[in-house]
């Protein structure tokens, strides 16, 4: 999956931008900024998940929540308080 498009990470139009994200293995195209002509522009590029290839985008999004781990908050703070200390120094 990509990042938002609107973002402008990549260079080029949103299409090409669009383009690349594919060609570069992703499956799902972000754009959840810009206007009407930006949303008209880009799923021209992108094709329609369909038959094996929908199964499998699927199939590996479920692998990745299972392998999920817990989010430990106390555990996330102490590392922020670290680098805040670290770079207060």
């Amino acid at each position: 999956m990509s990042d938002d498009l609107g973002m402008k990470a990549l260079s080029g139009s949103i299409a090409e931008r669009a383009a690349a994200v594919l060609a570069a293995g992703s499956d799902v195209v972000l754009a959840c900024n810009g206007g009407l002509a930006e949303s008209e522009a880009w799923p021209a590029v992108a094709p329609r998940l369909a038959g094996r290839a929908h199964w499998r985008a699927i199939e590996r999004a479920r692998a990745v929540l299972r392998q999920q781990q817990p989010f430990e908050v106390a555990e996330a703070e102490a590392c922020l308080a670290e680098v805040l200390h670290a770079a207060a120094a």
